[in-house]
């Protein structure tokens, strides 16, 4: 029975697949966006540890709690992170404009000795959240030269996480991609987004690196990325962002590879109906137009990748 429930979400997948596909070039020929890149917004240092002495790497977690389903999810995604950081690294929570009923929860999961809360007025996207956390670290942490970014719908399950990509950032600093699998892989949605590894992101096939990462399960190192390198804050909704971010890194200098380090996993709670995932795919045909416009060769590139399925990858391609 669970074969032909698996082959039967495969399936579905694969149509949701063919059909995003079909959206989003319906997106790109009917939306436009503007290339104005200033984004107003005010940020307020909430939680802050009294020393941080030797602090040497971070966790970013953007955060934007509207339900109470997902204030569980940044609580677990919170804990999952606390039980596996070490002396000299640091977490950091940004808290994109959350509605006020819920900035009092979600101060109390920070107020941890480790954890820095910084809180945005109004909301204004993941990637200025990102944006703010990485200002903070070049602003107050000047030894911090690596970031590890997770989502808050996301789960920490092995403790070596923030290890794995750490020692990828010395092996060969720039940006790395862990691994990234359903919370819930029994669910067809899910089956979905492992078939077709959504979250893995996709191999070059003449390069042997990824075209792109995703800011779920991804590191940096400051040291390999242009002084100032920042997200672009016009992707204001969780799509394309990191794919934009990923693409002008590479085309910044040929030494900005985006690696993958399947040893890195990380758990993610997908929607698991079937608006949820029609809102993601309206939200990639966004990204994708958008992406289009300011990367024009990003199709060229997506044509000779090949994506990342959580079926197929047992070890890092490298090995």
């Amino acid at each position: 029975m669970t074969a032909v429930k698996s082959s039967g979400g495969a399936w579905i997948g694969l149509l949701c697949n063919i059909w995003w596909n079909i959206w989003a070039r319906e997106c790109s020929k009917s939306r436009h966006i503007g290339s104005d890149r200033h984004v107003s917004k005010h940020v307020e240092e909430v939680e802050r540890p009294e020393s941080q002495s030797g602090v040497e790497h971070a966790v970013v977690i953007p955060v934007l709690v509207r339900t109470n389903r997902s204030l569980t999810q940044f609580e677990r995604a919170v804990q999952s992170v606390r039980r596996i950081l070490k002396d000299d690294e640091v977490l950091i929570v940004v808290d994109d404009g959350s509605p006020t009923q819920f900035q009092k929860p979600i101060q109390a999961s920070c107020s941890w000795p480790k954890i820095i809360l910084l809180r945005h007025c109004p909301n204004v996207g993941p990637a200025s959240a990102r944006n703010t956390a990485m200002d903070w670290c070049r602003a107050n942490r000047s030894e911090i030269k690596t970031v590890c970014f997770l989502d808050a719908d996301c789960v920490v399950p092995d403790a070596n996480w923030c290890a794995a990509h750490r020692a990828q950032q010395k092996k060969l600093p720039g940006i790395a991609c862990g691994r990234t699998i359903s919370l819930n892989p029994e669910r067809w949605v899910s089956i979905y987004h492992d078939v077709f590894g959504t979250l893995n992101g996709r191999m070059l096939e003449d390069e042997n690196n990824l075209l792109y990462g995703t800011t779920c399960n991804m590191s940096i190192h400051f040291d390999a990325l242009p002084d100032g390198f920042r997200f672009d804050q016009l992707f204001a909704t969780p799509a394309f962002e990191d794919v934009e971010f990923c693409v002008r890194a590479r085309k910044a200098g040929p030494t900005n590879s985006i690696t993958f380090v399947s040893e890195a996993v990380v758990k993610h709670d997908y929607s698991t109906d079937v608006l949820g995932l029609i809102e993601q795919f309206w939200r990639y045909g966004q990204g994708h137009h958008r992406m289009l416009e300011v990367h024009p060769e990003y199709d060229t590139w997506l044509a000779v990748s090949s994506p990342m399925s959580n079926f197929s990858v047992k070890k890092k391609p490298s090995d």
